[in-house]
């Protein structure tokens, strides 16, 4: 077990390597004299593996869906910037059309996600490093 957990690759889910099929998870047991013992472990193994795919959700997450949600957040004002342009309320629109810039071009850097997301799960000093 030692060998495959430290032949994992950085941020990978351990857990998966080292409990993650039932031939495994059954020599594991084997290795265990009291049932309770290794229900308590494997929760543990459960709790650990759900903690690496939150991780991985948060700091990975999906590259399109980030161009998306900013290219939405920009769209809004410029539809809206639309709306009012046709309607005759040219002060309106341009303001509009502004905000939809402004929150095209405020959207956080991959950089910036990423720091801010070990901030939030890397504990104490670990996680404000990241920020430096």
């Amino acid at each position: 077990m030692q060998d495959k957990i430290s032949g994992a690759q950085d941020g990978a889910d351990v857990t998966r390597r080292i409990f993650g099929n039932d031939l495994i998870r059954n020599k594991i047991a084997a290795a265990f004299d009291d049932p309770a013992a290794f229900a308590k472990f494997q929760q543990q193994m459960e709790a650990e593996s759900t903690f690496a795919q939150t991780r991985n959700q948060v700091l990975k997450g999906s590259q399109t869906a980030r161009r998306l949600a900013g290219q939405a957040d920009a769209a809004q004002p410029l539809a809206d910037a639309g709306r009012q342009l046709l309607s005759g309320n040219v002060g309106s629109a341009i303001t509009s059309g502004v905000k939809g810039v402004a929150n095209y071009l405020m959207q956080p850097s991959q950089a910036q996600s990423t720091a801010l997301g070990n901030l939030l799960f890397k504990p104490g000093q670990a996680g404000t490093e990241q920020l430096q």
